[in-house]
């Protein structure tokens, strides 16, 4: 019995809690929002030990380009905060297949990730 009415005190003192008016007084400013950083434009890296340039072009209307990169056609993207998601085909061998890269917007650069580490960088194209 006594552990039923320890149960019942605390069962009704998360619904008076719950209940509670928790918005913040008037005179609190609102927290800042995070602005979203621009991924649309060219962003390129130099081939190595060709020369030239090849990375990735980012289009307002969803739509995404290679540059100099036959075998990796991109297609598309989606921006979530700081995180690029740019999607595609991969085309060798007789084989192509459907292809997302994961990149951190870092100022200037598109940092290309995979299993949490950086690849390598692309810097935006002036």
């Amino acid at each position: 019995m006594k552990t039923i009415s320890i149960f019942a005190f605390c069962a009704c003192l998360g619904a008076m809690a719950s209940c509670s008016n928790q918005s913040k007084p008037a005179s609190e400013p609102a927290p800042e929002a995070k602005e979203e950083v621009s991924a649309l434009g060219d962003w390129v890296k130099p081939i190595p030990g060709i020369g030239g340039e090849e990375g990735i072009s980012i289009m307002a209307d969803g739509k995404a380009a290679s540059i100099n990169r036959a075998t990796l056609v991109y297609e598309s993207w989606e921006q979530s905060g700081d995180t690029l998601f740019v999607s595609g085909k991969s085309i060798g061998n007789g084989s192509t297949c459907e292809m997302t890269d994961t990149l951190l917007v870092q100022g200037d650069s598109l940092a290309h990730t995979a299993g949490g580490k950086i690849l390598f960088k692309y810097n935006k194209k002036k």
